[in-house]
């Protein structure tokens, strides 16, 4: 009977070895796409990721969307106490009339929440003009977040 148990207690610790070995030759779980993206935003961003602040502002998610137009842009999330605003990023040619443009991006806002909330046009030109400055430094440089 005990040589019976043994005989399924085996394989099962082999196959757990091999996957924790499989685990740590790889690294570890791999992030998702969007978390990957956002990553590679950073980089265009000089360093901007989410828990940071920008103008007052606490970057609280970075994320690849689709624009009213469908095409890609990366979506900046801000919340500045209980208000929240939207800074969309996208290629240059993939932007209709965009408020604000670099060489390569095109800069644009909205979203803001809750719903009629309402941000003083020069407070989000202030984190538009922040934001695209640190676009225009690394532009040249950064890689294309994956998705753009």
């Amino acid at each position: 009977m005990a040589r019976s148990w043994a005989a399924y207690i085996l394989p099962v610790v082999v196959i757990a070895g091999g996957v924790a070995v499989y685990w740590h030759k790889e690294g570890g779980a791999r992030p998702s796409p969007e978390a990957a993206r956002a990553e590679q935003a950073v980089g265009l961003l000089e360093g901007l990721k989410p828990g940071d602040t920008i103008e007052q502002w606490a970057v609280t998610k970075m994320f690849v969307s689709q624009s009213h137009t469908g095409k890609p842009q990366l979506s900046v999330e801000l919340t500045s106490g209980d208000v929240g605003l939207t800074i969309w990023i996208a290629r240059k040619e993939n932007a209709d009339k965009p408020p604000t443009t670099t060489e390569r991006y095109a800069l644009s806002y909205g979203d803001q929440r809750p719903l009629g909330a309402a941000v003083p046009q020069p407070v989000i030109d202030k984190i538009v003009t922040a934001l695209a400055e640190r676009v225009r430094r690394n532009e040249h440089t950064a890689p294309v977040p994956g998705g753009l």
